[in-house]
C-alpha cells in the first residue's frame, strides 16, 4: 500500500508519551547525540532512499554540520528543526518529522500560531482572508524583520517533496505557514508585519497576536480561496466524476486514490465500474476527441486504482514500476519502531511484518534486497475501452505518491499535453509503499519514511531532469487577479488551448 500525502496545517500526532516539559524544554547535549547517533545509524541502515538524491559525501557533511548545532541549550523545538532540515535534505515526500502527541497538544493549545491565512502566488505571500486587518491580496513583505523569501526558504524544510522539488514547498505554504512560522522562529508574543496592499505601493506596519490552534484553524477554514481550494470535493462525495464539457471534449476527474484497500474491496470496483461507464460512453460518442484528465490535489492512495486507471489512457503494455529494492528484510532496531501503527501485540506484528517482507523481497544482492514477482512490476495491457483520442493532462504541486506515479506514466507513455505546475511526486521514481516509524529514545520525535525505492516505468525525458516531479508543457500558475476573483487560471487556459488546436 501506498504511503498517503495530506498537506494540513498541523504534523502527524503520534501516540508516545514522555517527560519533557514542552516544547522548549532542554533536555541536554548528551541525551540530543545520542539521539542524533540513532537518527543517522537508522536511516543508513533501514532508509533505502537515503542516497537517491544526495551523495554519500553531501549527506556525511549535513549530518557534521548538524552536530555542531547541539549543545546543552538546544531546545526540543530547535532540536526537532535539525531533525527536519536533515530528513528533508535527503528528497522523499513521503519523510516526516513529527513531536509525540504531548506535545502536539500543547503546541495546538498554545498561542503560537500567525492567524491569518496567506497563499503563496508568484513567489510572494499574500494575505488570503477577507476578514483580516491586513486587505486581502496584499503582500507581505517581512515579519519580525525577517523578508519573506527567507522566511519561506527556512519554513521549506517542514513539507519534504521528491528528489529537489521546490515548487510544492511553496504551495504547502496555503495550510502549514501557521505552524511552520512557530517552528522556525519559536513562540512570538507578536508578529510586526509589513506589507503593501495591491492598491498602492506604500508600505504599512500592523502588529498581529498569535493565536491558539483553534482560532487559527476556524480562519483558515474561512479563507478567501477555500472555494477553489476545494476542487477535489465532487457533489456525490466520491473523490471521482466525470463530466462532458462540450461536443468535443470530457473531463475525468480523479482527486483522490484512497478507494478501498485493495483489487477485492467493494470501493476499488465501484471505481473499476464506474470507469468503464465514463470510456464506453466516450467509446461510443465520435464527437468526443479531446479528454481532459484532472489529477489536482490527488495526494495519492492505494493499490491498484492508479495503474487501474492508468490502463483506460495506455496505448501500450505497461508496469507500476521496473525495479524497487528495500534495505532490509530483518527489521533493524525493532525496539525503537512506533510499533502503535502495527495494531498488533510487537512479537507478532514484527513475525508479519518480516515474512511479508521477505516474500515481496527474495532476492539478495549489492547489500540490498529486490523485489521478486508481483502485481507491482507486472505487465498490464491497455484496457479494451481505452481512450484514442487527445489527452490533456492537469497538474499541481499537491499531486504525491500513487498519483504522481499515475501523473508520470500519463505524461511519459502517452500523447497527453500537460498543464499546471510541476508535481511534488518524482517523475522518475520514489521510496514508497510501505511505511515505517522510528521514535528517537530520547526527545521522542517521530521519523517517518517509506522503505522501497522504486523506478517508474516512464521514458527518460529532456525536459525531465532527474530528481524533479512532472515537468508540464504548459507551466500554468493562478494570477494575482485570478486569485482575488477566485478563477481556475489552469482551467480556463486549458479549454482556450483546446479551443485554440480545434480552430487551427
Amino acid at each position: 500500500m501506498k504511503y498517503i500525502l495530506t498537506i494540513t496545517a498541523f504534523f502527524i500526532l503520534t501516540n508516545n508519551l514522555f517527560a519533557q516539559e514542552d516544547y522548549e524544554h532542554k533536555i541536554g547535549y548528551t541525551n540530543l547525540k545520542l539521539d542524533l547517533d540513532f537518527f543517522c545509524n537508522i536511516r543508513k541502515k533501514a532508509n533505502s532512499g537515503l542516497y537517491k538524491y544526495r551523495t554519500v559525501a553531501q549527506t556525511d557533511s549535513i549530518e557534521k554540520q548538524a552536530y555542531k548545532k547541539l549543545s546543552d541549550e538546544t531546545t526540543l523545538r530547535e532540536f526537532f528543526n535539525i531533525i527536519s532540515e536533515l530528513t528533508d535534505f535527503e528528497g522523499s515526500l513521503h519523510n516526516d518529522v513529527s513531536f509525540s502527541q504531548k506535545i502536539v497538544k500543547q503546541v495546538i493549545a498554545d498561542s503560537v500560531y500567525f492567524p491569518i491565512p496567506i497563499k503563496v502566488i508568484a513567489g510572494k505571500i499574500r494575505v488570503n482572508s477577507k476578514e483580516s486587518i491586513i486587505p486581502l491580496g496584499a503582500e507581505i513583505l517581512s515579519i519580525n524583520g525577517i523578508n519573506a523569501e527567507e522566511i519561506l526558504k527556512f519554513n521549506s524544510i517542514y513539507y519534504t517533496t521528491d528528489g529537489f522539488s521546490f515548487t510544492a514547498k511553496l504551495f504547502a505554504q496555503d495550510g502549514g505557514f501557521a505552524a511552520y512560522l512557530f517552528y522556525s522562529l519559536g513562540k512570538m508574543t507578536e508578529y510586526k508585519v509589513l506589507f503593501q496592499t495591491t492598491s498602492d505601493s506604500e508600505i504599512k506596519e500592523a502588529i498581529i497576536k498569535p493565536v491558539i490552534g483553534k482560532t487559527f484553524s476556524d480562519n483558515y477554514k474561512k479563507r478567501h480561496s477555500i472555494a477553489l481550494d476545494s476542487i477535489s470535493k465532487s457533489s456525490t462525495r466520491l473523490p471521482y466524476s466525470f463530466e462532458i464539457i462540450n461536443e468535443n471534449t470530457a473531463k475525468l476527474n480523479l482527486h483522490s486514490f484512497i478507494i478501498g484497500n485493495n483489487a477485492k474491496d467493494p470501493k476499488h470496483l465501484q471505481f473499476v465500474t464506474f470507469l468503464d461507464s465514463c470510456f464506453i460512453s466516450i467509446k461510443h460518442n465520435s464527437n468526443i476527441k479531446n479528454l481532459i484528465v484532472d489529477v489536482r490535489n490527488n495526494g495519492g492512495g492505494n493499490d491498484p486504482n492508479d495503474v487501474v486507471a492508468f490502463s483506460y489512457l495506455a496505448n501500450k503494455p505497461f508496469q507500476e514500476n521496473i525495479k524497487a529494492f528495500s534495505n532490509f528484510v530483518k527489521i533493524p532496531s525493532w525496539k525503537n519502531v512506533d510499533h502503535k501503527a502495527f495494531f498488533l501485540k510487537r512479537i507478532i506484528a514484527k513475525w508479519i511484518y518480516q515474512k511479508e517482507l521477505r516474500k515481496e523481497f527474495p532476492i539478495a544482492k549489492d547489500n540490498v534486497f529486490y523485489q521478486g514477482n508481483c502485481s507491482d512490476n507486472t505487465l498490464r495491457n491497455p484496457n479494451e475501452n481505452a481512450f484514442k483520442g487527445q489527452i490533456y493532462l492537469l497538474i499541481n504541486p499537491k499531486v504525491a505518491s500513487a498519483a504522481s506515479l499515475f501523473a508520470a506514466l500519463v505524461a511519459g507513455n502517452t500523447n497527453a499535453i500537460v498543464v499546471g505546475q510541476e508535481t511534488g511526486g518524482g517523475y522518475y521514481g520514489h521510496n514508497g509503499h510501505t511505511p515505517m516509524a522510528y521514535i528517537l529514545p530520547n526527545s521522542k520525535i517521530k521519523y517517518e519514511f517509506s522503505i522501497v525505492n522504486l523506478n517508474q516505468d516512464v521514458p527518460f525525458k529532456e525536459k525531465q531532469p532527474f530528481g524533479r516531479g512532472v515537468i508540464p508543457d504548459y507551466n500554468i500558475e493562478q494570477t494575482l487577479p485570478d486569485f482575488l476573483n477566485n478563477k481556475d487560471t489552469q482551467m480556463e487556459f486549458l479549454l482556450k488551448l483546446i479551443e485554440t488546436k480545434q480552430t487551427k
